[in-house]
C-alpha cells in the first residue's frame, strides 16, 4: 500500500482515507466505509481511484472487511488492495476505439443511404476523419486509375504532423485520407 500511494507508514497511520481517495470516488468510498462500520454490511469491494502523494492517480480493486474486536480493542478494518491501473486504462482505450469505430460505421451507413456524389462523400469522410482523430485538418482524395478525381481539404492545412492512409476498394487503392495534428500535443495530454 505504501508503494501504491507513495506515503510512508507513519503518514498513512495518521491520514484519513479521504485524503488519498480520488474526489470523484470519495462519496462512494465514504458511504461503503460507514455502512461497514455500523454493521449494515460485513465487507465491501470497490474499483476506485486513489491519489498518490506525488499527485498521480492509481486505480485499485479494494476489498475491505472488519476484523473482530480483540481484548476490548475496537474492530479494525482489513483491506486487500490490488493495482488495476493498466487494466482500467486499457478499458478506457477500448471504449474510445469502439466509439470511434461505431462513428466510422455510422458514416459508412450515412454515405450508403444517401445519394452522395464523390465530392459530398469525400467531404463527409474528411469531416469524420478530422473529428474522430481530433486533428487540425483532414484531406480525402479519390483516385481513378491513378488520376485524382476529387481532393477535399477540411481545416488547417499547415499542421506539422501528417499521416496518409490509402483508401482501398477490393484490394485496389482508390484514394487516400490524410490527417494532420499540431506537433507536441498527444492524445494522453488531451485525455488527462
Amino acid at each position: 500500500f505504501r508503494s501504491l500511494t507513495g506515503y510512508d507508514a507513519k503518514e498513512l497511520a495518521r491520514l484519513p482515507v479521504s485524503s488519498y481517495t480520488h474526489p470523484d470516488d470519495a462519496a462512494m468510498v465514504a458511504s461503503s466505509l460507514r455502512r461497514l462500520l455500523r454493521g449494515a454490511i460485513t465487507f465491501y469491494r470497490l474499483e476506485t481511484r486513489m491519489i498518490r502523494k506525488d499527485g498521480g492517480t492509481v486505480w485499485v480493486d479494494c476489498y475491505v472487511t472488519l476484523t473482530g474486536p480483540i481484548d476490548d480493542e475496537p474492530p479494525a478494518a482489513l483491506a486487500m488492495v490490488q493495482d488495476i491501473t493498466s487494466r482500467k486504462l486499457t478499458e478506457v482505450l477500448l471504449e474510445e476505439q469502439n466509439a470511434r469505430l461505431s462513428r466510422v460505421m455510422e458514416t459508412r451507413d450515412e454515405i450508403a443511404a444517401a445519394d452522395f456524389g464523390l465530392d459530398e462523400a469525400a467531404r463527409l469522410v474528411a469531416e469524420r476523419a478530422k473529428e474522430l482523430t481530433d486533428s487540425e485538418s483532414a484531406t480525402v482524395s479519390i483516385l481513378d486509375e491513378g488520376e485524382r478525381l476529387v481532393n477535399v481539404v477540411i481545416g488547417e492545412a499547415d499542421a506539422t504532423a501528417h499521416v496518409d492512409v490509402p483508401l482501398l476498394h477490393r484490394g485496389r487503392e482508390v484514394g487516400s485520407r490524410s490527417i494532420a495534428k499540431e506537433a507536441g500535443v498527444t492524445d494522453d495530454d488531451r485525455r488527462i
